[in-house]
């Protein structure tokens, strides 16, 4: 049986995902933020820092898709399974009528 604490727990899940992105986000702007003076004077672009941020990013963003698939899937068994609570409480309810 499917419980609404497997949601739950997936979107808390998701929500930390989602903040340690932010925080992955604010670094990223921070160390690009001073880019376009950099290149004017001449001075190395953090090329490698850049990158870094973007793979985190890319694989949060990964991870947050994946955990929103579950979610789907979670709430589709979930809809199913009141859908078959409901049928089965109508079936009841119909032999209580006739008996």
């Amino acid at each position: 049986m499917i419980l609404n604490n497997d949601i739950t727990a997936y979107e808390n899940e998701l929500n930390q995902l989602l903040n340690a992105m932010k925080i992955e986000y604010r670094e990223f702007k921070e160390s690009v933020k001073n880019l376009p003076e950099q290149i004017k004077t001449g001075v190395k672009v953090p090329e490698i820092g850049i990158r870094k941020h973007n793979k985190r990013l890319m694989s949060s963003l990964k991870e947050a898709e994946l955990i929103k698939k579950e979610i789907a899937v979670l709430l589709l068994q979930n809809t199913q399974l009141v859908e078959k609570i409901e049928l089965v409480a109508q079936h009841k309810a119909n032999e209580n009528m006739f008996s």
